[in-house]
């Protein structure tokens, strides 16, 4: 079984440092012992691709983990939602305790509805993390400093961001984010070699 050291290694491996958490604020939220674990141990970094960022130690409410009912003053129906980051968009990225901490994508325009489904757990999360990181870098480096930008990667090297995605949690990688993402990468490659016919 793969550990937060490992997680840990992968992304020193690419360059990335992640940011353990306070554990004072983490034994408050009802996680299971696993993520609990992997957010005093690893913890996630504050800003990876596709456009996401993280929380850390941060005084600041919103840049700390926290339970959704919190951060928003809710109700405590939404207790179970616990905040770790958020899309591009301004949605957050929560754990879901009442899901086996399953990691949810939320709807910060529509009362916190569900979004998408992310990943089974913080560890396929950050798996599926590393993989993606790993595709931007291969892309910039094998087709240049634009290449991710302008989608300019190969069927090759798509193929093989999706299949690692499937091997990490296919559940999740064949629906929700990262299928919608997949789509997405493909659909802006389209896009660009319409725009320079």
């Amino acid at each position: 079984m793969i550990t937060p050291q490992d997680i840990i290694t992968k992304w020193n491996t690419i360059g990335i440092e992640t940011h353990p958490l306070s554990s004072m604020k983490i034994d408050s939220f009802g996680l299971s012992s696993q993520t609990s674990d992997f957010l005093k141990q690893c913890g996630l970094p504050r800003q990876s691709p596709p456009f996401l960022s993280f929380v850390g130690n941060s005084a600041r409410e919103f840049d700390n983990i926290n339970s959704l009912s919190f951060l928003y003053d809710l109700s405590n129906e939404y207790d179970h939602y616990i905040n770790i980051g958020g899309d591009g968009a301004g949605n957050p990225i929560v754990i879901n305790t009442q899901n086996k901490d399953a990691i949810q994508l939320l709807d910060h325009e529509e009362d916190f509805a569900l979004l998408t489904s992310m990943n089974t757990n913080i560890f396929t999360l950050s798996l599926c993390l590393i993989a993606y990181k790993t595709f931007v870098n291969t892309v910039i480096d094998m087709n240049g400093p634009e290449a991710f930008l302008d989608a300019n990667f190969t069927d090759q090297q798509f193929n093989n961001l999706k299949n690692d995605l499937l091997t990490i949690d296919k559940e999740y990688a064949e629906k929700g984010f990262w299928e919608m993402e997949l789509k997405m990468l493909l659909g802006n490659r389209d896009y660009y070699k319409n725009e320079s016919k």
